[in-house]
């Protein structure tokens, strides 16, 4: 069992499914949204990579340099997105949270048996 991967894929799931099952509070957390079917959008985008992070990481066997690089990119690019549209002020500080998040599971990620072995 990868555990890096698995919290990923939970974390994932979660933030995924949150605006989806309550855009009220998520908003409440995350700043009022002008398009919310761009939020829903996301949402949706990030559930497929939530589930095959959760999978391989439950069957460690089926882990490839593949899914890395996606578990990477997917963490890169978010935590992007949060780190300039803060500081475009156009999204709330509360997403850099997010970015922490995702800089400390890639890193726990990027010294993981599964990238290094």
């Amino acid at each position: 069992m990868n555990i890096i991967l698995l919290v990923m894929g939970i974390y994932y799931l979660i933030t995924a499914l949150w605006p989806l099952i309550s855009i009220k509070t998520f908003e409440l957390v995350t700043g009022p949204k002008v398009d919310k079917w761009l939020v829903y959008t996301v949402s949706c985008l990030l559930i497929a990579p939530s589930f095959l992070y959760i999978y391989t990481g439950l069957n460690e066997e089926l882990i490839s340099p593949l899914i890395i690089f996606l578990a990477f990119t997917n963490g890169i690019l978010l935590i992007l997105i949060d780190v300039i549209f803060v500081l475009k002020k156009v999204i709330w500080k509360t997403y850099l949270v997010d970015a922490i998040l995702q800089i400390i599971l890639l890193t726990f990620l990027a010294f993981s048996d599964s990238v290094t072995s």
